[in-house]
């Protein structure tokens, strides 16, 4: 009983302090694109990002001559016209982040944490990657939803 008492105490801690740094939810990113497991990439994400692609699964959905779905395939995404027409934005983002092309560019990619600075519900999280042999060193943000950090998509270009 006293293990269970201590277990449960510190998970309380660890959600009142926000839950787990933004650097492991950068990491944990990164970990996720470079397994394919798309849907575990889509929950590193904050919502304003899943939103904002959504935007353009809107539009390959409006898409009346099929040409943008028709692109899909080439990037390893294969859904049917029908399929995309029914998928959320949260399972859209899952197939892309699954999809051979992106399992074929994070093959080989490195993250290495260079600096984490939190200011209330926001972060940065400075990263240097290694994406087939260029490295580069760039600024990631994050913002707290709902006690828990959450790449901030528009920051990365994505």
């Amino acid at each position: 009983m006293r293990r269970f008492l201590s277990a449960a105490l510190l998970l309380a801690l660890v959600v009142a302090c926000g839950g787990a740094k933004p650097d492991a939810a950068v990491t944990g990113f990164f970990d996720a694109m470079k397994a394919g497991d798309g849907a575990r990439a889509v929950s590193y994400m904050s919502q304003a990002s899943i939103d904002e692609m959504g935007a353009g699964l809107e539009e390959l959905k409006a898409d009346t001559t099929g040409m943008a779905a028709a692109m899909l395939p080439m990037m390893g995404i294969n859904v049917t016209p029908e399929q995309l027409q029914s998928m959320s934005t949260e399972d859209f983002v899952a197939a892309l982040f699954s999809s051979q092309m992106i399992k074929d560019m994070f093959a080989n990619a490195s993250v290495t944490i260079l600096s984490s600075e939190v200011n209330g519900d926001n972060a940065v999280v400075k990263v240097s990657t290694n994406m087939n042999g260029e490295i580069s060193e760039e600024n990631i943000e994050l913002v707290r939803e709902g006690g828990v950090w959450k790449l901030d998509m528009g920051s990365m270009g994505i």
